[in-house]
């Protein structure tokens, strides 16, 4: 563990013992006080639209005496924002989270052991298991997942009709079916390497798909799957414009009808489904060696230093009911955590959406640690790098190895 981690835990430890007294004093504060009012203060990133005020109006409904203060972070700042507040004793009480996030904020001390209150539901064994291991550090239990998102392939159908191809199902496929598909009006193939997480999460498929790793980051697979990228970019099968757009400004340009097909996650079905100017489809993503595909999605967690422990573990067992929890998911355009829900009609009758549901068991999860957020930055620049050109893709990978071994 990295000595900023250390740090910031020692101190947060100091204020959970500072306010020990204070947080006996004032949890069970529902039951003993129902007439006074409880104020939960919660972050999420959760654009809007596609947020948490129905449920937090839901809960607030059934129990008038608790207002809940929620506020919205975005998503790149939600860390170092956690961090301050933390530093100035003034963290919310609940977040909501990245997967991704759960256990190095957990190393940190800045989320709080919730195992007794967890074992006490009972219902832990409801979680599938790759999302529920994002909430365990040193085999205590932190937090709950709230849903999934993972990674297909999206094609616009008329283009792919006129042009005479098939969605593809491996990667010669999609490599003809993009120099088919580009014109001078439209690009074949995009995907998103903008220096952020969303490009390692579209990226690490490709890793995957040609039998290799982040453990493992120096095999040839990783250098195949640079060079599929980086062949169809100079072949012009992909924009330019990949290394600085998002997958939002890519649903954009795919909609509009500047992109014949894209990787892009779940929840931009919802999206489609609402404001879709073309006639769309979706497959899973096309293999190389083997199928794989990206697994991510948000957990819920309580502040180690909040002083509202048991109504936010209230809120959070209230968010987990499957009445509760399925309008939040189709809100939010996730997948159900939850192995008792994924089968229901909600996410089986939409042919587009069924797909991602059936790419679950191909989705792996990016649980590298409590260091994966550092090493993502290493990948960033990896793919920035080779894509741009200013790196041989076997340079840049044998550098960026031997940066992340140790972080493993």
């Amino acid at each position: 563990m990295n000595k900023k981690i250390t740090m910031v835990g020692i101190f947060i430890m100091f204020l959970v013992i500072t306010g020990c007294n204070r947080l006996q004093k004032e949890s069970g504060i529902i039951k003993e006080a129902t007439d006074e009012k409880i104020t939960i203060t919660m972050w999420d990133y959760l654009i809007e639209g596609s947020d948490t005020t129905e449920l937090i109006k839901s809960y607030e409904n059934v129990y008038p005496n608790v207002k809940i203060d929620r506020k919205f972070v975005p998503f790149s700042d939600i860390k170092n924002k956690l961090i301050y507040a933390a530093a100035i004793g003034e963290m919310p009480d609940v977040l909501l989270i990245d997967d991704l996030l759960h256990q190095t904020l957990a190393a940190m001390g800045i989320l709080l052991d919730i195992t007794d209150e967890v074992l006490d539901w009972g219902q832990s064994e409801v979680f599938s298991k790759e999302p529920w291991e994002t909430c365990i550090y040193e085999e205590k239990i932190f937090g709950l997942p709230m849903g999934v998102h993972n990674l297909a392939l999206f094609y616009n159908e008329d283009m792919l009709k006129i042009a005479g191809v098939l969605p593809p199902e491996n990667w010669d496929e999609l490599a003809n079916a993009a120099e088919k598909l580009t014109t001078t009006d439209v690009v074949g193939f995009q995907v998103t390497a903008v220096k952020n997480q969303q490009s390692i999460y579209t990226f690490m498929p490709f890793i995957w798909q040609s039998d290799s790793d982040i453990r493992r980051l120096n095999s040839k697979g990783t250098v195949e799957a640079i060079e599929l990228w980086k062949n169809m970019l100079e072949k012009g099968y992909m924009p330019k414009e990949i290394l600085m757009e998002n997958t939002q400004t890519l649903l954009e340009r795919f909609n509009d009808g500047k992109v014949a097909m894209m990787v892009n996650a779940s929840w931009q079905v919802k999206l489609l489904n609402e404001n879709a100017k073309i006639n769309w489809g979706v497959v899973k993503l096309p293999r190389n060696q083997e199928e794989a595909t990206s697994l991510g999605g948000e957990n819920w967690a309580i502040t180690s230093t909040s002083l509202n422990k048991e109504a936010a573990w209230d809120f959070i067992k209230f968010a987990q009911e499957p009445q509760n929890l399925k309008p939040l998911l189709l809100r939010t355009g996730r997948l159900p955590a939850r192995k008792d829900l994924i089968h229901e009609a909600e996410w089986q009758s939409d042919k587009n959406m069924k797909v991602f549901v059936d790419s679950l068991e191909i989705s792996r999860s990016h649980n590298y640690g409590v260091n994966y957020p550092e090493i993502t930055l290493y990948l960033q620049d990896m793919l920035q790098q080779t894509l741009s050109g200013y790196k041989s893709p076997e340079e840049a990978v044998e550098e960026v190895y031997i940066k992340i071994k140790p972080l493993l």
